[in-house]
């Protein structure tokens, strides 16, 4: 069975639309869409020192207004992310669908599609944005939209460190530079 969490929203400067973590949990099969923050991470806010778990999930238009971005998930601790969709989030900030961003934000992608994300007006990482340390395997990027970095923008000046593994980064657009990867 599948949990499923929907049409929740946050207060001002609260992170994470329907789910706020800062201990440890583990999502198994849960569908989470159409969620809002005015903060960061639309659906999920994974905070620093939060350990997040996102297993066979759903994360699915799901907005985020504030400038922490992140419309689909806003990771500033550790998070492992496995055969999961991101799907038509958006951020007015960057990191359209994913926001990993932080001192010690970690993400592990594996065998998850990323599509669909949008952000901001001279914004950045219409798929993802990853400000520190990120590793990709068999994932696919595909019909993401930023100014730079349609698909990934990888800054975090000069911390941005980004690995990626038999990945699929296709169809992607960005208005200035790297419409797969900046």
């Amino acid at each position: 069975s599948q949990l499923r969490m929907t049409d929740a929203s946050t207060g001002l400067f609260d992170a994470g639309g329907a789910i706020r973590n800062s201990g440890t949990l583990t999502l198994d099969h849960v569908d989470v869409r159409n969620n809002s923050t005015s903060s960061g991470g639309g659906a999920i806010a994974n905070l620093d020192g939060g350990s997040l778990t996102l297993i066979d999930s759903i994360v699915l238009t799901n907005n985020s207004t504030g400038q922490e971005g992140g419309g689909g998930l806003f990771n500033a601790g550790t998070a492992t992310v496995t055969r999961t969709t991101f799907d038509g989030n958006t951020s007015n900030s960057s990191g359209g669908n994913i926001m990993n961003n932080g001192s010690a934000a970690t993400l592990t992608l594996i065998e998850s599609t990323v599509k669909g994300g949008r952000v901001g007006t001279n914004r950045n990482g219409g798929g993802l944005y990853n400000g520190h340390t990120t590793t990709i395997r068999r994932s696919t990027f595909s019909d993401n939209q930023a100014t730079n970095g349609g698909a990934i923008e990888s800054n975090g000046f000069g911390s941005g460190q980004l690995s990626l593994v038999n990945c699929t980064v296709s169809g992607n657009l960005a208005i200035s530079e790297g419409g797969g990867i900046h």
